[in-house]
């Protein structure tokens, strides 16, 4: 029993030492950067990183350059003993925002004749941040006809919603004008009931008259209603008359 938890802590030690030597003392860095900030589309823009070998080692590796996680291009290094080297690849620009990234792919340690392939996994650091890249898209015609369109489109859903709401709210107050109506109506046969007429007056007439003020109100904002739904079409018939007036009639 004794030999075996001998064993065990002998197995764990030795996977621990392992462990720590299988350790390459290198890393890429955290930072990216770029040659230039202000980048249109088609435009060629240089994507940077730096490896950093801490070791007495010299390695040599593959890097992989990714633009929105798909690997574009791949770039070979060298970095001698306890250097810093740069890392870089062109990137063609296509407009939009993006995310770039590099990751080292592989790793070997370099020897006189010899190239010894090593875990990359055992480096300090794999990969970079992910960073943006803002690339401005090439101003044509049809770019601009888009822009436009994209812009002419927000403001009209942002329209109607503001219609729709305001339509709804002349709407309630239909509803709360057909509510008087009954209430009025209730009361009107209730004193039909009790005093048949009043100062001379028939209530049968006056529910009737209550009826047609409130059907007529009752139409004004339904139609009300109609118009703010219909804004779009009657600005355009407005803007129309307006240019009829400007040109034709000059």
């Amino acid at each position: 029993m004794t030999l075996f938890v001998f064993f065990g802590f002998s197995t764990h030690a030795f996977a621990q030492n392992a462990s720590t030597t299988n350790t390459i003392n290198a890393e890429i860095l955290y930072t990216i950067w770029y040659s230039d900030t202000d980048v249109t589309n088609g435009e060629i823009v240089k994507i940077y990183a730096g490896f950093q070998n801490h070791s007495e080692k010299r390695l040599s590796g593959t890097a992989g350059f990714y633009i929105d996680d798909i690997e574009m291009t791949k770039s070979n290094f060298v970095a001698n003993p306890n250097s810093l080297v740069k890392l870089e690849s062109p990137y063609t620009a296509i407009g939009g925002k993006h995310k770039t990234q590099v990751k080292i792919l592989e790793v070997s340690e370099v020897g006189e004749n010899t190239n010894n392939p090593l875990a990359v996994n055992n480096l300090l650091a794999v990969e970079t941040e992910k960073k943006e890249l803002n690339v401005q898209r090439e101003m044509t015609k049809e770019t601009i006809l888009q822009t436009v369109n994209d812009i002419a489109s927000k403001i009209t859903e942002t329209a109607n919603s503001y219609a729709d709401k305001l339509a709804d709210y002349v709407e309630g107050m239909k509803k709360e004008l057909a509510s008087t109506t009954t209430s009025n109506t209730s009361t009107l046969q209730t004193d039909k009931t009790g005093t048949g007429r009043v100062l001379g007056t028939s209530t049968e007439d006056t529910k009737n008259t209550e009826k047609e003020g409130f059907s007529f109100y009752n139409s004004l904002l339904g139609a009300l209603a109609f118009l703010i739904r219909k804004w779009v079409w009657i600005l355009s018939i407005v803007f129309i008359y307006i240019l009829y007036s400007v040109f034709i009639r000059d």
